[in-house]
């Protein structure tokens, strides 16, 4: 076999050298031909058989040398293969994260064309698409915080959450800014229904506690608007059945004060006390005073007769407090017993009567009391009038006839204004009742100016009485004159002359038309004592 001389790998370069140069044989591979070399020489082959084993042996070597070369050859293909698939890939992601981000990535296209394939790919991966994966990263934590918010508030609210037809879109800046719009929206909505709902659960607890109801079943935190409209309404019922209670303990406990005060009546509760005023929606309160009541309308039967008594003398002061006729007041007439016993049905109907004039006069107590205060001012007046008609006023001194001028004055002013509101008053109330308003039985207006018309007729008379007993007056001291001689033999005293001017003047004074006031007892039908 023929001897070769061998490059070393360590000194073979791509610039200088070939691949090929790299298959010479080294010195281990010639140390193994000498080897070789010298089995056959110890064999004692022949030329032949040495040509034949030399052929194999090559053939062995350029067969496996071929095999490495072409597995090398595939290596780098598959390598430059997976460059072309990086770069492609990489333009690929840039296009579809410049369309989800909403950004522009534009590559150096001159820059590019003078690159490798390796520095390529590198310049596609790391200085244009890596830039943007942290962009799309950092706004994936914005969109996982945003989207957390939003089913957060869409499930307390009851809405739909926040939708797009393509998720990717999420990552968009404009998407991202019209998410966040939803969600301060949705939380200005929720914080204003938890304030509400904050209020309305204490409101509700409150009532629940007072009425001891359980409200277990109404769910106070779920702030939807079907919840929100369900709750609200369920607060009014609860409202409501507060207030209820609230009247069925005010009219056990009215009963059981009127019944205790009217019939003079022991109760077996403090019905004063704050445990029962301040509780009248507790049901255990309202059944001890059911218990109560029941107790004392026992009672009332046993004491009937004193209580319908009672009942018929607050009746007659209602009639008079409410400005009754003698047609109205004849129900009392009739109700009274002759053997002077009462029954369950006479108490029923006094106790009805009493009632309707209760409500008549709480319903009318302002229109009543202006009535009175009207009858008083026009009794002041009366008198001021009376004042003013006696002669013995101006010989006062302090400045009482100034007094009593001002005081006229005032009195006629409230007089007016009170006639004044009063006709409207009477105006509105008949308006509302259809029917004249009146005073014992007599229209108030028709009333009013009778009593002005017979006041003015007296005042009418008094005045002529003091002209005549002035005129009376005069003849006696002309007589008088006359008469000198006899008055001093004592035929005619003066005395009885002094007293006959003042009986004239007294019964001018007092003569004249009774002139009669609303606030007057009038002629009571017969069974109602004055």
């Amino acid at each position: 076999m023929s001897q070769m001389t061998f490059q070393s790998p360590d000194d073979w370069n791509r610039k200088t050298g070939n691949l090929s140069d790299l298959f010479r044989l080294n010195d281990e591979q010639k140390d193994i031909t000498k080897q070789i070399e010298q089995c056959w020489d110890s064999i004692g082959l022949s030329d032949d058989d040495i040509r034949i084993r030399v052929d194999v042996l090559q053939e062995a070597y350029y067969s496996s040398t071929s095999w490495v070369l072409n597995k090398g050859l595939k290596t780098q293909q598959d390598y430059q293969r997976d460059l072309l698939k990086s770069i492609d890939d990489c333009k690929a992601e840039l296009v579809n994260l410049e369309h989800y981000l909403g950004v522009t990535c534009k590559p150096d296209d001159q820059k590019a064309s003078h690159m490798k394939m390796v520095d390529l790919e590198k310049y596609y991966r790391e200085e244009l698409l890596q830039p943007l994966l942290i962009i799309k990263e950092d706004r994936k934590k914005m969109v996982d915080r945003l989207q957390a918010e939003n089913d957060n508030y869409a499930g307390l609210l009851g809405v739909e959450r926040f939708h797009v037809s393509d998720p990717g879109l999420l990552y968009r800046t404009d998407v991202l800014d019209r998410l966040a719009k939803v969600n301060d929206a949705h939380l200005i909505i929720l914080n204003r229904r938890r304030n509400i709902m904050a209020a309305r659960r204490d409101h509700i607890r409150t009532i629940a506690k007072d009425l001891k109801v359980d409200i277990s079943h109404v769910n106070l935190e779920d702030f939807s608007d079907h919840n929100m409209t369900h709750t609200e309404a369920f607060e009014k019922q609860m409202v409501e059945k507060k207030r209820a209670a609230e009247e069925q303990g005010q009219s056990l406990l009215d009963r059981i004060q009127y019944l205790s005060k009217r019939m003079d009546l022991p109760t077996r509760i403090s019905i004063e006390s704050s445990d029962v005023v301040d509780h009248l929606c507790d049901p255990d309160v309202i059944a001890k005073l059911q218990g109560e009541l029941a107790h004392l309308e026992i009672m009332k039967k046993e004491n009937l007769n004193n209580f319908v008594e009672q009942l018929r003398a607050e009746i007659k002061d209602l009639y008079n407090k409410c400005f009754t006729g003698p047609e109205e007041q004849q129900k009392l007439i009739d109700l009274k017993s002759d053997t002077g016993t009462y029954d369950e049905a006479s108490l029923e109907e006094h106790e009805k009567e009493c009632n309707r004039l209760r409500d008549l006069y709480k319903q009318n107590i302002e229109f009543f009391s202006k009535i009175v205060r009207r009858e008083e001012v026009w009794k002041k007046k009366m008198e001021l009038d009376e004042k003013e008609s006696d002669p013995a006023r101006l010989l006062n001194r302090g400045g009482q006839l100034l007094r009593d001028q001002q005081e006229k004055a005032r009195v006629e002013h409230e007089l007016k204004k009170l006639d004044a509101e009063l006709v409207q008053k009477t105006h509105e109330w008949e308006g509302e009742h259809k029917r004249p308003f009146t005073v014992y039985g007599r229209i108030y207006e028709e009333f009013v100016d009778e009593q002005r018309s017979a006041y003015q007729a007296q005042q009418e008379n008094k005045k002529e009485e003091r002209r005549r007993a002035k005129e009376k007056e005069q003849q006696g001291g002309a007589q008088l004159g006359k008469r000198k001689n006899e008055f001093n033999t004592g035929k005619l005293e003066v005395s009885k002359l002094v007293k006959g001017s003042a009986g004239s003047a007294a019964h001018a004074g007092g003569g004249g038309l009774m002139v009669r006031s609303p606030m007057a007892k009038g002629k009571r039908p017969n069974g109602i004592e004055d």
